[in-house]
This record gives C-alpha cells, structure tokens and sequence, in this order.
C-alpha cells in the first residue's frame, strides 16, 4: 500500500490505484511492520490489507524493541506485537528498552522486569535499577537504600546490602560498606574485603587503592601486591604506573619494583617506540626526556591462547637479536602483516626455533 494525502486526510491506494483505506486519518506512521494511523488525536495499527487490528485509542504509540511497540493511555505504558496484539496491558508508568531479553518498568514508583511476553518476571519492588543495560550478566539495583544485584533470568543473585555498587568490569565490582571498600565477584562473593578508603577500576590486572591516605594496588584475587605507600598513583599501562611519594614522581612495575625513582617535579608520558616507552620529566624547572625498557613478562606466566600482533613478535624478535639483518628463516615474522594475530604459543614456537630459548616476552603493550 501507499499513502496518499487528500483534503488534510490520509489514506492508502493499493498497487492498481485503487483506495482501499479511505482518507480519514489525521496522521500515519510506520511501526516495526505495522502502520500507526491517527484519528480524532488517538492512534491505532492496520495492517498490511489495510484492516484496522488495533482501535484508535492511544494517546502515543512509538517503535521499541525485541518485535514490540510501545503505546501510551491515560499516561501509562504498555506493548503491542507485530500482529497488532496487545501482549502487555498499559499499566506502567515508565518503560525502559530491552536488554538480554528483560526490559524495566516502573509502577508506583518501584521498579521491576518484564520479559518480552510481557510478563513479570521481577516484581516491581526496587527503588532503582541502574540504567538499561546488563554488565556481565548482571544488572545493580536498590532496595531501601541498599545495592544489589539481578541476573538475566530476574534472580537476586547479590543482596542488596551495599551502600554503593559500582558496575561490574573484568568480572568485578567495587562495593562500599559503611565507609569502607570493596570488590565482590559475578557470585556476590567478598573477594576483596571492605577495607579500603576508596578503590579505582582494574587496569593490566591491577586496582589502585587507597588506605590511611596512601595508595597502592590490588590484584584480581584480592592480594595487595603493591603496599599502600606513595601519596597519588596513576592506573597502570604499559605494564607501568605513575606513583607520587613525598612529593615527587617516578614509575614502578606490575611487580611493585621501582623502574624510575619518585625524584621528578613532573612526569608526562611521551609515547613508545619499538620496545622502549619515553617520558618527558620536570627537574629544578627544566625539562628532559627518559626511556625505559617494555616490561617484561615470564614466558611460564603467559597464557598460550593469548593474542598478539606480528609487529608485536617482531618486536621480541629485535629486542633478543638486535636489528641485525633476519635470516631466511626469521621472514617467517618478518614478512607476515604487522596486524595479523598470532597466537602466544605459536610466537613462542617460532621464536624458540630461530633464537633458541626464550625467558620473556612483552605482554603489557
């Protein structure tokens, strides 16, 4: 069918020009398959043969997700399907997109979730729900005041017990208790105890923390790898960390050993080349600029499936041999698409076999 506009009035003539629908609505629009057709300030749908299937009486209608569209009456929100059935009375007051097949809605002011049949699978019982999307399957909700949070099938999965939650990131979240922080794991459980005054988010496996005014850094399993002694950190990349201790700046590694000493007014990163990383420093007013060797990681400590670039093996292959011209068989990296992935066992092979044993390898790039 096609619309044709008569008199102020819409209708629609089908392919012979014939007018199958008469021109008597005020406003037409197209919804997920379905045409929306206003008349007298209410809309309803009709149907490919140009058979109203939903009377004119909403107040708005608007496309959504997961096959429904979104109508309004009398300020409240409901669904109707593609076939023009209505799956889920306009009873709510607010309703949120889809997300992993759950969709939030909100009645006197609790919220709740709805699945795209339109039922209720999470009575609307919260005072919040963060946002309108799932992180690690997970999504954070409020009850009296506390955070918790609720998996994909509706389940209560971490009580709502936390003064505070933040979302879940490398299958962590940071809680606070009282006045004190935290991480809890995907199965609400405490991995990293709430004792700490303020925590920041992971970064190359590590979290800054910070406790009786001093920072330092936490690992995965919850082990303060990094005592909490320098007085500011930066997050860590490229296998380093700015840290400030008495006033001054200097770089420590994942380890925890110290790569420059806190000696410097100012610190700023300058950028990399080939397997060095350059920093501008600040000293008696004057500027200068150092480098660093890329951190190095144990072979025995990486894992095989992990992916890397060929730049980033021909890097290995030049910070073990040196820029010497390659031999036939070191084209194999040589010659091979610097963005092409290879596989940290397949690396590894490689490079055993053109430069024998090989004890590390940069990972922290």
């Amino acid at each position: 069918m096609a619309h044709v506009l008569k008199d102020g009035k819409w209708g629609f003539v089908n392919t012979a020009g014939q007018l199958v629908v008469p021109c008597e609505y005020d406003g037409i629009g197209s919804y997920n398959g379905l045409t929306g057709v206003q008349k007298d300030g209410k809309w309803g749908f009709i149907n490919a043969a140009g058979q109203l299937v939903i009377p004119c009486e909403y107040d708005a209608i608007s496309p959504f997700s997961a096959g429904l569209i979104r109508v309004q009456k009398g300020g409240k929100y409901g669904f109707v399907n593609t076939a023009g059935q209505l799956v889920l009375p306009c009873e709510y007051d607010a309703i949120s997109p889809f997300s992993d097949g759950l969709a939030q809605v909100r009645k006197d002011d609790k919220w709740g979730f709805i699945n795209a049949a339109g039922q209720l699978v999470v009575p609307c019982e919260y005072d919040l729900i963060n946002y309108f999307y799932f992180s690690n399957g997970l999504i954070r909700v409020r009850k009296d005041g506390k955070y918790g949070f609720v998996n994909t099938a509706g389940q209560l999965v971490v009580p709502c017990e936390y003064d505070v939650a933040y979302d879940f990131y490398q299958d962590l979240a940071g809680v606070l208790k009282g006045d004190k922080w935290g991480f809890i794991n995907t199965a609400g459980q405490l991995v990293i105890p709430c004792e700490y005054d303020d925590i920041y988010s992971f970064s190359n496996g590590l979290a800054g923390v910070r406790k009786d005014g001093k920072y330092g850094f936490v690992n995965t399993a919850g082990q303060l790898v990094i005592p909490c002694e320098y007085d500011y950190m930066d997050y860590f990349s490229n296998g380093l960390a700015q840290v400030r201790k008495d006033g001054k700046w200097g770089l420590i590694s994942k380890a925890g050993s110290v790569v420059a000493p806190a000696e410097y007014e100012n610190l700023v990163y300058a950028g990399s080349e080939e397997n060095k990383l350059y920093y501008w420093f600040n000293e008696d007013g004057k500027w200068g600029i150092f480098s660093v060797d890329i951190p190095l990681t144990p072979l025995g400590h990486v894992s095989g499936g992990t992916t890397l670039s060929i730049t980033d093996a021909r890097l290995v292959l030049q910070h073990l041999v040196g820029k010497a011209l390659l031999t036939p068989a070191q084209q194999e990296i040589a010659d091979v698409d610097g963005d092409q992935k290879v596989t940290i066992a397949d690396a590894r092979l490689i490079l055993q076999k053109l430069v024998g044993k090989i004890d590390k390898f940069p990972v922290d790039r």
